[in-house]
């Protein structure tokens, strides 16, 4: 079975300078900001995230992480390839419960329920939260930097792993696979 990280491998491979992501956020506090991330730069936010999952949250198969994160929103495209690529169980549904809460909001009742949070800032270039986070509580922004940028996983999901949780329905990883869109082609010669 091929993981949705070697999904983004197989891309890399391909054309490592394709862009992934182009984000334009035209919130009032992000004023108009526009990211473009190429196939390598995201591999790296997904190892870098995949690497604080397992490492500081023990995150394998059968961990769940709830990303409450807006969408679409660049930030939540590597967090649900970091979870998947730890073989953990992504979900999006807030009454689900998790493990891992990876939030905007820190302090919401979704993190009094979870055993660890991660606390996200959106701004591209943030250097912190931006505010002061309790004891135990992440700071993506100044933590996610020092992780390192490869990712090898302890474990692996099986096939019919719970990948995700949406709206009550569940997703096998085997089930998930059938729904990504399929690689483009490297480009041939000029």
């Amino acid at each position: 079975m091929q993981l949705p990280p070697q999904v983004l491998a197989d891309a890399v491979g391909a054309d490592a300078t394709r862009p992934a992501i182009t984000f334009y956020d035209d919130s009032p506090e992000a004023a108009g900001e526009r990211i473009e991330i190429s196939r390598r730069v995201l591999a790296t936010w997904v190892a870098k995230a995949a690497n604080a999952l397992q490492e500081s949250f023990d995150a394998q198969p059968g961990t769940v992480v709830l990303v409450d994160l807006p969408s679409p929103h660049w930030r939540l495209v590597y967090w649900a390839l970091a979870a998947w690529s730890v073989g953990a169980t992504l979900t999006v549904d807030a009454h689900e419960g998790a493990d891992v809460l990876v939030t905007t909001d820190p302090d919401s009742s979704l993190a009094d329920d979870c055993d660890e949070v991660v606390a996200v800032a959106l701004p591209a270039l943030a250097r912190g939260f931006g505010a002061e986070l309790r004891s135990g509580v992440m700071d993506e922004a100044g933590e996610l930097a020092g992780f390192a940028d490869d990712f090898a996983p302890w474990d692996e999901a099986e096939e019919d792993d719970t990948a995700l949780v949406h709206h009550g329905d569940r997703l096998s990883y085997a089930e998930l696979l059938e729904e990504l869109p399929a690689v483009p082609p490297a480009p041939g010669p000029w």
